[in-house]
């Protein structure tokens, strides 16, 4: 995930959190996180901090916190059931990834086991395996364990999709139908969700909108919303809290636009629409300037270059110290200027140190940059596939 979508997330996490009633009373659960760092943080926010983890090891590392920390209590588990806690008693549950998750019920599982500790009003945070969860399936969880998708980002290259749940009461979702078809809302305003600024680009790839809105029912979740560009649809990833003048933040992702102009932008949840639709304008993109962000050593024998405004990476070409390098792989990363991470093997005969990294795109060279090289007897390894 893109390090800028990735803390904009975090901050709507946090935002979340931070509307829990007396968060300095409640408790909360880390399952999977081990000795990790945020236990600090967690233990200064919280009344108590149970951790629950799978392995000696993690148990070993929370209970060295624990020395610390009064409020942060170790718990041992082989499943995330929970079941030592009572109902309704947690006001926020932390899911990291763990080796359990490559079982295909752990999803499943996990929803269930944090329903049923979780207060009314309490959230899940957790990552979810594609490969073990369609969309459609975690729909059907969500709406089984009565939690409300506030966040729903992904999958990323590793196959994970980032979510964020809201507990909700039973049976809250039949009310649904008869409350949007009376809810009015207002587009206040619409910007890249990045910049911040009133305009995106066209023929751009992973770019997000913000759209600002007033009246939006605390009753939404993403999955039930729906912002149509005429006749293209984007895909929610993510509805903020409201702030103190009652405004919610919708984040969406574009398709890949081609057509340039002012683009009406439409609310509809549940099927009905939601107040008048708001102006999206798109303009032409900019001649792309590729530029080389960085070259660093990246182990075995190897460096990644990181590559800015690039649409035909298979026409990079790299030489060090005037010598071809080899083994090219790469990987798109998100962003809305397109960024690639180029993968390539240092050519033989490179000795130790400072080194002059060239690169070629097709016709065009781009300023050399000096990178540090260590030389590797180590095999090859295809750390991207």
């Amino acid at each position: 995930m893109d390090h800028q979508v990735a803390q904009r997330n975090r901050f709507l996490v946090d935002q979340y959190r931070a509307q829990l009633p007396k968060m300095g009373e409640v408790p909360v659960i880390r399952m999977g996180f081990g000795g990790d760092p945020e236990i600090e943080t967690a233990a200064a926010q919280y009344a108590e901090v149970h951790c629950v983890d799978f392995t000696a090891e993690a148990c070993a590392a929370v209970a060295r916190y624990a020395e610390i920390h009064k409020n942060v209590i170790a718990h041992s588990a082989r499943a995330p059931d929970l079941q030592k806690f009572p109902i309704g008693s947690i006001y926020s549950v932390a899911a990291s990834r763990t080796l359990l998750q490559a079982h295909p019920a752990w999803t499943s599982d996990c929803m269930r086991a944090s329903a049923r500790v979780l207060a009314e009003g309490g959230f899940l945070q957790m990552q979810i395996s594609s490969s073990h969860a369609t969309l459609l399936e975690v729909i059907e969880l969500t709406h089984r364990f009565q939690l409300q998708t506030l966040l729903f980002e992904g999958p990323d290259r590793t196959g994970f999709y980032h979510g964020l749940w809201r507990r909700m009461g039973m049976n809250w979702r039949e009310g649904l139908p008869t409350l949007a078809s009376i809810t009015t809302v207002r587009i206040r305003k619409i910007t890249n969700a990045l910049r911040a600024v009133p305009v995106v680009l066209c023929r751009r790839r992973d770019i997000n909108i913000a759209i600002y809105v007033h009246g939006l029912p605390e009753e939404v979740d993403l999955f039930d919303l729906t912002v149509n560009l005429g006749d293209l649809r984007a895909k929610v990833t993510a509805i903020g809290p409201s702030d103190s003048k009652g405004i919610r933040q919708i984040i969406a992702q574009l398709p890949e636009l081609e057509c340039t102009g002012l683009l009406p932008v439409e609310l509809q949840w549940m099927g009905e629409r939601m107040g008048l639709p708001g102006v999206l304008r798109v303009v032409p993109p900019q001649p792309e300037v590729p530029r080389l962000l960085s070259v660093e050593p990246s182990g075995n024998g190897a460096t990644t270059a990181m590559v800015e405004d690039l649409t035909n990476p298979e026409n990079f070409d790299a030489q060090v110290n005037g010598k071809p390098a080899w083994g090219y792989e790469y990987h798109a990363v998100e962003g809305e200027l397109r960024r690639f991470q180029i993968r390539f093997q240092v050519p033989d005969g490179v000795e130790d140190g400072e080194c002059n990294v060239t690169v070629r795109l097709g016709r065009r060279e781009l300023p050399p940059m000096l990178m540090q090289v260590a030389a590797s007897a180590e095999p090859y390894v295809n750390s991207l596939a």
